[in-house]
């Protein structure tokens, strides 16, 4: 009894450190847009961040865009959204849209930031 025990802790305890299989890419996209993938070191966050963009081909000098931060659900990663759905085609719209990696964090790494200047830009208006 007390060996099946053990075997059931040690198989959960290795299956947790499992990472997902990676998925092959294969973005959906659409004419006149540029995709990147990039990596970049965070100092805020102490290691390695990678992204994906994808913005118009053409951009006038001095052009300012929107961008649209698209955010992954548990279990995926940053090429979900341009692997699984059509968000390529709003680049047409003059969209830069930016879909960072954010493995299992649940956005915890935020704990060490301030939002009070976001809460005071978004706090709801009393009724009139």
């Amino acid at each position: 009894m007390v060996i099946g025990a053990l075997c059931f802790v040690l198989v959960f305890l290795t299956a947790c450190g499992d990472k997902p299989v990676e998925q092959p890419d294969r973005p959906l996209l659409s004419s006149d847009m540029v995709m990147r993938d990039v990596v970049f070191h965070s100092a805020a966050l102490g290691r390695e961040m990678q992204y994906r963009v994808m913005l118009p081909a053409s951009i006038a000098s001095q052009q300012k865009l929107p961008v649209v931060f698209l955010l992954h659900g548990v279990g995926g990663g940053f090429r979900d959204w341009s692997n699984y759905s059509e968000v390529a085609r709003f680049t047409k719209a003059n969209l830069v849209l930016v879909m960072p990696q954010g493995d299992y964090s649940y956005l915890r790494q935020c704990s060490r930031i301030s939002l009070e200047p976001v809460r005071r830009l978004y706090r709801p208006r009393s009724a009139v």
